[in-house]
């Protein structure tokens, strides 16, 4: 059962962006195949550099948070073909996709009063409470030094193996 509901979660997370249809409008998010850095708006890919001509984009820069610099936001004065792009009609080298900017919305607010304090955007925890805000069948595992077992909010939800350790010492 628990892996059923981690596998829906994750399949619900994957195929948002298939339904969504509200999107930042004047924005477009690329992946290129390989890391690299943008220099003066554009990408050193001539094919691709030539379609930002063509979308008159500008302000292109690395997203946040992500785990390697392939991932880029562009300002476009121009619409692209939105059809073309997501159907697959329209492809360069070096890049392995461009979208729209989605737009997400939280329709569940966590109560935590520290939510704005927490790395949310670097896991996209903030997605993730549109469809669970936890159960008592899911079980997360922290190894981690630093954890405060006693701190109120986890000491009456965690489970520490404290015998397991002292074998271990």
């Amino acid at each position: 059962m628990k892996h059923c509901c981690l596998l829906l979660l994750f399949l619900l997370l994957i195929a948002a962006p298939a339904v969504a249809t509200v999107m930042t409008p004047g924005q477009i998010i690329f992946k290129t195949s390989l890391p690299m850095e943008v220099k003066s708006d554009r990408t050193g890919l001539t094919a691709f550099d030539s379609y930002l001509n063509q979308l008159d984009a500008h302000n292109l820069r690395p997203i946040k948070a992500m785990h390697t610099p392939q991932y880029f936001l562009a300002t476009v004065t121009n619409e692209p073909d939105w059809d073309a792009l997501i159907n697959g009609k329209l492809s360069f080298p070096g890049i392995e996709y461009v979208q729209p900017n989605y737009l997400r919305k939280l329709h569940v607010t966590p109560n935590d009063p520290l939510y704005h304090l927490q790395f949310h955007d670097v896991i996209s925890s903030a997605q993730a409470w549109n469809y669970a805000t936890g159960s008592k069948m899911v079980v997360v595992g922290v190894v981690d030094s630093g954890c405060l077992i006693e701190h109120p909010d986890l000491a009456a939800n965690i489970w520490v193996t404290r015998a397991r350790f002292r074998e271990m010492a």
